[in-house]
Parts: C-alpha cells; sequence; structure tokens
C-alpha cells in the first residue's frame, strides 16, 4: 500500500476537526455521563502515544484488518465517538501511516459522520411533518444552492476524458445533468423544514461528502479507481448502465404512489420525496 499523500493527511485532519468540535459539542461533562467524555479522551490519547500495537494488529492478517474496520466502524455509526475519532486523527501528524489512515482514520470519520447524518435526518422528518413551512432558501446559502446543481455539469465540460468519443461526452453530460437535477430537486424539498434544520442537514451533507473527498485521496482510493479502471464490466457502455442502475434504485424507493406526501413538503400532489 502506497503511503497517504498530504492532501489526505490535510482532508482527514480537516475531518476530524469537524468530529471534535461536534464530539465535544454533544457530550455531558456533568454528573455519571461524564464518563463517556473521559473514556473517549484517554482512549484517543493512548491511540495517538501508541499507534504501534493497532497497526500491527491491522497488519497481522486480513482476517484481523476487516474485524478492526468492522469495528470501529459499527462503533462509531452506533455512538458517534466524535471525540475519540478526532484525538486520533492527530496521530497522523506524527506518523501518517497508511494503514493508520485506512484502517483507523477512515472507519472512524465515516461512522461518525453517518451517526450525524442518521440523527438529523430523524429529527429534520419530524420537523418536516409538523412544523411550520418556511422560505425554501436562505440568503447565506442562495448562491450555494443555485450553482451546487451546475458543479457536476462544469467539472465534466472542465475536465473531459482523454480519447473520448461524443457519445461518450455525451453520457457524461446526461449523466452531469441528473446528478444535477437531483441536487436541486433534493434543496427545494426542504421547505417545510425549519432554518435550523436546513442549515443542520446541509453541514451534516457537507461533512459526508468531506469524509468521502478522504477516502478518494487515500490509498484505498487510489487501489479502487486502478481495480475499477481496469474492469471492463465497469467501463464504457457497461459501466454507465451500471450507474444508471444504482441512481434508478436510490431514487425509486423514495417514490410514493399517493399524492400529498409530506415528504414534499410545500408542494401539495408531490408524488415523490427528496
Amino acid at each position: 500500500m502506497s503511503d497517504p499523500t498530504a492532501l489526505s493527511v490535510v482532508l482527514a485532519g480537516v475531518a476530524g476537526l469537524v468530529a471534535l468540535g461536534r464530539g465535544l459539542g454533544g457530550l455531558d461533562w456533568t454528573g455519571v455521563r461524564a464518563v463517556r467524555g473521559f473514556v473517549e479522551l484517554f482512549a484517543g490519547v493512548a491511540v495517538v502515544a501508541a499507534p504501534g500495537p493497532l497497526v500491527d494488529l491491522v497488519r497481522s492478517g486480513t482476517g484481523w484488518a476487516v474485524a478492526v474496520v468492522l469495528v470501529l466502524s459499527t462503533v462509531a455509526f452506533l455512538f458517534g465517538p466524535g471525540l475519540f475519532a478526532g484525538i486520533v486523527t492527530l496521530a497522523l501528524i506524527r506518523d501518517p501511516d497508511p494503514v493508520l489512515l485506512t484502517a483507523v482514520v477512515i472507519p472512524l470519520l465515516a461512522g461518525c459522520a453517518l451517526a450525524e447524518h442518521k440523527r438529523v435526518t430523524r429529527t429534520a422528518y419530524l420537523v418536516t411533518v409538523v412544523g411550520v413551512p418556511h422560505r425554501w432558501q436562505d440568503s447565506r446559502w442562495r448562491v450555494a444552492t443555485l450553482l451546487a446543481p451546475a458543479l457536476p455539469v462544469v467539472a465534466v465540460l472542465v475536465v473531459p476524458p482523454s480519447g473520448a468519443t461524443t457519445a461518450d461526452q455525451a453520457l457524461r453530460i446526461g449523466g452531469a445533468v441528473l446528478l444535477g437535477g437531483q441536487l436541486l430537486l433534493a434543496d427545494r424539498a426542504r421547505s417545510g423544514l425549519l432554518r435550523a434544520h436546513r442549515m443542520s442537514l446541509r453541514a451534516s451533507e457537507s461533512t459526508l461528502v468531506l469524509v468521502g473527498a478522504v477516502l478518494a485521496a487515500s490509498p484505498v482510493g487510489a487501489e479502487i479507481a486502478v481495480r475499477w479502471a481496469g474492469t471492463p464490466a465497469l467501463t464504457g457502455w457497461a459501466g454507465y448502465r451500471l450507474l444508471l442502475l444504482v441512481f434508478l434504485l436510490c431514487l425509486a424507493p423514495r417514490c410514493r404512489s399517493r399524492p400529498g406526501s409530506p415528504r414534499w413538503p410545500g408542494r401539495r400532489g408531490s408524488r415523490c420525496s427528496p
């Protein structure tokens, strides 16, 4: 496995600071509840001070590596130990070990980000159903909301693939338009959310994107890209059909058969949720 790049370490550090901030903000340091905070603090400091045993355990075999990744990601998803994840990320500053990044830091960051997103979406859905509709755009997010759906199309046009045919480029533009349309509809669907929950959703989704960028810039991301490019079934027309199928499968469960579903607040008679 190749060494982590400076970009992957920087992105992991930023994601770690986000997790650390949320962890500190969500902990209760009074009474018995303070035990969890101290456990996360001491466990994180222990890993930063001596990451060797954990790294050696991962390197001892594939089974142990899978077990460590599953345990850390599951614990992070169930409990959201942002303080622990943020402190462990600091170990990369002293020793940017590829095993530490891919098998320890990324599972912790991903689990915490998914746990936060699950909490926010559950709360947001309740407010969507019973809350009072507000404007679907805040002034500070107006420009970002309008520009975000255009980013996939801009990326496709600015970075054309080498040797691509006209049909390939048309397919890439079509996929970018579908993605941009989904982003626009998803944001429009939040018209019934209170402002605080809209901002929480956007912050949570930004964290998920940041963790995805950490994974993409890591040695594991590079390995996935190489193997993807070397698999004929995932490239060319077959790859486009696969991506379209995944897109439709993700969109289909969100469609409702009865009109007036509350999952599209502010749009009476709509049949699909964001």
